[in-house]
């Protein structure tokens, strides 16, 4: 009979965050593009700082750390809006 025992290293924690860029002309937005980016968590967080959210204003990427995990992605940028942020929680289990 097989029975099912934890592994003992953890996985990262992962997140799924929906992102929009927008580029704006003579502050009129001519371009808008919504992602989802999966990120691993790394020592360093997930390598970006926020700003915003502050009576009903969007929260904004502020900072990317140089080789965190956003910086290493691409795919997030200073100045795009987070619109969701939410999180992957899985445990590995082995046969034994």
């Amino acid at each position: 009979m097989a029975h099912l025992a934890h592994a003992a290293a953890p996985l990262p924690m992962v997140f799924i965050i929906f992102i929009i860029s927008q580029l704006l002309l003579c502050g009129i937005c001519i371009f808008s593009d919504v992602r989802r980016v999966v990120l691993k968590k790394g020592p360093s967080g997930l390598g970006f700082n926020i700003v915003g959210g502050e009576e009903d204003e969007g929260i904004f990427v502020s900072y990317i750390l140089p080789g965190g995990p956003a910086d290493v992605s691409g795919a997030i940028h200073i100045g795009d809006q987070l619109l969701s942020v939410s999180t992957i929680s899985h445990s590995l289990y082995v046969i034994a």
